[in-house]
């Protein structure tokens, strides 16, 4: 047998050939039914529990460390400025009454002064008829006097001394028709100096029909006051007045 001859070189490597189109895609097949549940396995038996270890020895406490130096004291700060003054606050609710201390003695009694008796007093008997404004009423007879006198008219009672007076007016009223019952009042005042004494005519007094009214006060007065009386009526024809008197009395200095 003839040995082989040698081998002779390796050829150019030929190109390439074009990929062929893919192919279309197949069907997919139908999915196959599950299959059964395999039985459990049995439960393998618990194994032993291992031996707890022995505890280990307690170490030994170690020694206290040395006390720390003590610090120095600190130095003292300035003092700070004085703040403003705040706002003073609510006063406090009043306290409880303190309980009445005992009455003190009874004074000396001071000696009794003396005081000049003073009186004076005016009448009038005629019957009169006031109209809608004040006037004057008019009296005609002078009573007892003594510190006391009569103005230049006749109708006013006039003070020689200052202190304190009793003033009492007496005046009877009497229709001068026949009027309703509900009808009125005669309206009067004191008058000092020829105005209202209490200084307005709310010390006005009502006299009613058929009706006597007295009226008394007490008022400081000085020396030359003169005191007369002012009266009006709402129903001039109808309500008039007839007796009627002025009367002062000083009670004190």
């Amino acid at each position: 047998m003839c040995p082989p001859g040698a081998t002779g070189a390796t050829g150019a490597t030929g190109a390439t050939g074009e990929s062929g189109a893919t192919g279309a895609t197949g069907i997919t097949g139908a999915t196959g039914a599950t299959g059964a549940t395999g039985e459990a396995g049995a439960t393998g038996a618990t194994g032993a529990t291992g031996i707890t270890g022995a505890t280990g020895a307690t170490g030994a406490t170690g020694e206290a460390g040395a006390t720390g130096a003590t610090g120095a004291t600190g130095i003292t700060g300035a003092t700070g400025a004085t703040g403003a003054t705040g706002v003073t606050g609510e006063a406090g609710a009043t306290g409880v009454t303190g309980p009445t201390g005992p009455t003190g003695a009874t004074g000396a009694t001071g000696a009794t002064g003396e005081v000049d008796l003073a009186y004076g007093s005016l009448r009038g008997s005629s019957v009169e008829t006031p109209g809608e404004d004040y006037e004057m009423v008019p009296f005609g007879i002078v009573g007892p006097l003594s510190g006391v006198t009569v103005s230049p008219s006749g109708n006013e009672l006039v003070v020689d001394e200052s202190g304190v007076y009793q003033i009492t007016v007496s005046i009877n009223a009497e229709a001068t028709t026949d009027p309703d019952p509900s009808q009125p009042f005669l309206e009067s005042f004191i008058t000092v100096n020829g105005a209202p004494i209490f200084g307005d005519t709310t010390s006005f007094f009502k006299i009613a029909n058929r009706s006597s009214t007295t009226y008394v006060v007490q008022a400081p007065l000085s020396a030359g006051d003169e005191v007369g009386v002012n009266i009006r009526t709402d129903f001039p024809d109808e309500l008039g007045y007839l007796n009627r008197s002025l009367t002062v009395v000083r009670l004190s200095s």
